[in-house]
């Protein structure tokens, strides 16, 4: 049967119920099951021919265009794009995380900014990094928190300087607005800070 009929009784059909003729192929439907469509086959083809394939959508939350394919999804929602879906998910899983080792700092109590506060695994206990495997499984994840410390940025640097330390390379120390005595010299050397 050529498109235009099978159109032309898809439009007749939707607007009286009482024609019981398949809306893909035009074949009469039998039973109660069968209201639009003669088989699955019908049904898929039919919204495959209606529906567009691809659209091109704008994620509400930062903007961009992106192609939206109902067959394949790509990580794509209706309303935001992989990118932004993938760094909600990761930012709540960093909230939920955090509040499992108390929410703030464990050396100075900080607690102002989740985005601040990282994740520090003692020496040997470490399986994978929880900052790199941000799409895993959510019990491996929780497992592998629970090894760590909670720990801001500030104090997370300071803890690996005193283990750098502890291994025989120097810390760097702030004077005034220079550096003295960086790992990376010789001999002290003083880097001269430019105004911001």
């Amino acid at each position: 049967m050529p498109r235009a009929d099978i159109s032309e009784i898809a439009s007749a059909n939707l607007a009286s119920p009482t024609k019981n003729v398949c809306l893909e192929c035009g074949k009469p439907l039998a039973g109660r099951t069968q209201v639009k469509f003669c088989s699955r086959a019908c049904a898929f083809s039919f919204r495959r021919s209606v529906l567009p394939e691809r659209e091109v959508l704008t994620c509400s939350l930062c903007g961009r265009e992106y192609v939206y394919k109902k067959s394949n999804r790509q990580g794509h929602r209706r309303t935001t794009c992989n990118t932004c879906t993938t760094n909600e998910w990761r930012r709540k899983t960093k909230i939920r995380l955090a509040d499992i080792l108390g929410g703030a700092c464990k050396k100075c109590g900080y607690s102002r900014c989740v985005a601040a506060l990282e994740f520090h695994h003692p020496a040997g206990e470490k399986e994978f990094s929880l900052s790199s495997s941000k799409m895993c499984n959510w019990n491996k994840m929780k497992a592998e928190a629970l090894k760590c410390e909670l720990l801001c940025a500030n104090c997370h640097r300071e803890t690996h300087a005193e283990l750098d330390a502890k291994v025989g390379v120097p810390l760097a120390k702030a004077e005034g607005l220079g550096l003295i005595g960086t790992p990376f010299s010789s001999g002290p050397m003083v880097y001269e800070s430019t105004p911001c």
